[in-house]
């Protein structure tokens, strides 16, 4: 038998890899729009994520599942958003915030439950306070669709703090916008 013959390689002036771009412009990130993240989650066709994970603890690895089609989450959650009002570009200290109404957009995928918290600063009492409002979102027939729910509130205070808490297993829960509305000071109360 003769042995097969070996050619060297091309020699490479240039080290470097070429400078490949795998998601142009114009297509989405790996060729499938399923890999993208959305608001809500993920957005996928009856797949499932699998994410290798380690616990740094105990240093074991794990494989992690996630259904991208279950917003029901199996362990209790809490989101918080950031602080708005009055306006990110002014100081928020020493102004007193009268906060009426929550504007919650959400997909409707089934009911659910969980609570939208107010905290606030009282300067009288030196304290934080949390002010809790329980919502339920009841959809017999869910149609996916993105809905308003105006939730009327009165919490005083400054720098309110706006958080999502809920239990797990309580309902699919996709939420694209909360929105804190109220009157602040104008200048700080000094």
């Amino acid at each position: 038998m003769s042995q097969p013959i070996i050619e060297p390689p091309e020699h490479n002036p240039n080290p470097n890899p070429p400078n490949i771009n795998p998601n142009p412009p114009n297509r989405p990130l790996g060729g499938s729009p399923g890999l993208l993240t959305s608001t809500g989650g993920l957005f996928g066709i009856n797949g499932v994520l699998l994410t290798p994970v380690i616990n740094n603890m105990t240093g074991k690895s794990y494989i992690l599942l996630m259904d991208s089609n279950d917003f029901n989450c199996e362990e209790s959650a809490e989101y918080d958003f950031p602080q708005e009002i009055p306006p990110r570009e002014s100081p928020q200290e020493g102004r007193d915030v009268n906060c009426h109404l929550i504007i919650l957009k959400y997909r409707e995928l089934g009911t659910a439950r969980f609570n939208i918290n107010v905290t606030t600063f009282e300067k009288d009492t030196d304290k934080f306070t949390t002010y809790s409002f329980p919502v339920i979102i009841t959809a017999l027939v869910p149609d996916n669709k993105i809905h308003t729910r105006y939730i009327s509130i009165s919490v005083p205070g400054e720098r309110p703090q706006v958080s999502i808490t809920r239990f797990g297993n309580t309902g699919p829960l996709s939420i694209t916008s909360l929105t804190l509305c109220g009157n602040a000071d104008t200048v700080p109360q000094f």
